[in-house]
């Protein structure tokens, strides 16, 4: 399969595991020119970013049982495509907490990054970028997207709030009707089976 092609304004760069990834030509255009202004650092944290965040929502997509098409990635950020026509309340509202859930490991990195000694030059101050990006830009944005206004995360995530209740409800009925017997014990059908035959049981209880 051809790894490169364009689909429109984005182009195939590849695939994440199952997850196909496509990026905007002018976000191509701008990490170029990050680049050659040696903003390497800069580029890889945002990019990296912007791709944990769009891979947690494709994760629990996939984990609701739903297809994911791709991601995509743009100047402004990203999103992922999943088909959910057969999608419940909860299954989005879930989804949506996913990007944030996978900017966590990211924030954790990106403050210890912070606390180490780094080398001089240019390695240092591109290794000080990618740990700006990782841990305040990252806790900006996560608390920006949890805003509860589309088309922000939080206009759906927040949704999984007033849910929670009912799901814990039907969880303790579901592990109640389990702990049920639902029949006759193996002893009592042994005994009735001796019976239908003529034998003589003698019941030791």
């Amino acid at each position: 399969m051809n790894r490169f092609r364009m689909f429109g304004s984005y182009l195939r760069v590849g695939w994440l595991g199952r997850t196909e990834v496509r990026l905007h030509w002018a976000a191509l255009v701008l990490a170029a020119v990050l680049v050659v202004g040696k903003l390497v650092g800069l580029v890889i944290g945002l990019a990296t970013l912007v791709l944990m965040h769009e891979l947690g929502h494709a994760y629990l997509a996939r984990r609701a049982g739903l297809a994911v098409s791709h991601i995509e990635m743009h100047p402004f950020g990203g999103r992922c495509l999943y088909y959910a026509d057969w999608a419940t309340p909860w299954d989005r509202a879930v989804i949506a907490w996913g990007g944030v859930l996978f900017q966590l490991p990211l924030l954790a990195i990106g403050f210890g990054i912070q606390a180490l000694p780094r080398p001089d030059g240019w390695l240092g101050a591109q290794i000080a970028s990618v740990a700006v990006v990782w841990s305040l830009y990252n806790l900006v944005t996560i608390a920006v997207n949890l805003i509860p206004m589309p088309p922000l995360d939080g206009a759906v995530a927040w949704r999984l709030v007033p849910m929670i209740p009912a799901r814990l409800r039907a969880a303790r009925v579901r592990r109640e009707t389990r702990a049920e017997p639902t029949g006759p014990s193996r002893r009592e059908v042994a005994l009735k089976r001796a019976k239908a035959r003529g034998l003589r049981v003698l019941d030791d209880e």
